[in-house]
């Protein structure tokens, strides 16, 4: 899996704040975020910003008082969490439909939703994608109404319905996953 972090990068001398993104390790891009960029600063900017994301720390060290480089883990922890919903809902669909989705605007809002609405049930993100998967592994089960319709908008109006589904469709063989998780 491709993985891209950002991080902020402050410099005590200068108001400029910037972001700097690596993907998979290495340097993709910085982006200033704000301040003015004094001539030494752009200077210096290639010096200050490592190549390696694994050399982030030295460079704090380095610069110790003068550049500090630290991560935006808000950002990176929400699109990881999107990503893995989505991934796993884009298999799910491809798999079960012989066909790949159609994603739009509104389906990332619905995406979005059922997210957030799985981790306030829960308050473990963990714990809410593996209710997500168990929704997904049992879907072939859920009743006839359900089964026809697999898009992101259904999903998201039907799932507290889907969810006791699964819940009734785990009860009659014994073992209902959902339990463990509460």
């Amino acid at each position: 899996m491709k993985l891209t972090r950002k991080y902020k990068a402050t410099f005590t001398k200068y108001p400029a704040e910037f972001t700097v993104v690596y993907y998979n390790g290495s340097f993709k891009r910085i982006i200033h975020d704000k301040g003015q960029i004094a001539d030494k600063l752009w200077q210096s900017l290639t010096k200050a910003i490592p190549k390696d994301e694994s050399a982030i720390k030295a460079f704090n060290k380095k610069f110790d008082g003068k550049v500090k480089i630290e991560r935006l883990i808000e950002d990176t922890d929400k699109d990881s969490e999107y990503k893995k919903y989505s991934t796993a809902w884009f298999g799910f669909y491809e798999k079960n439909v012989g066909i790949k989705p159609r994603f739009n605007g509104s389906d990332g809002r619905h995406l979005k939703e059922i997210i957030k609405y799985l981790q306030d049930l829960e308050n473990d993100t963990e714990r809410a994608y593996n209710i997500w998967l168990i929704i997904l592994s049992h879907w072939d089960q859920l009743d006839d109404f359900f089964k026809q319709n697999k898009d992101l908008p259904f999903i998201n109006s039907q799932l507290n319905k889907i969810i006791q589904n699964v819940q009734r469709i785990s009860h009659k063989a014994g073992n209902d996953p959902l339990d463990n998780l509460s």
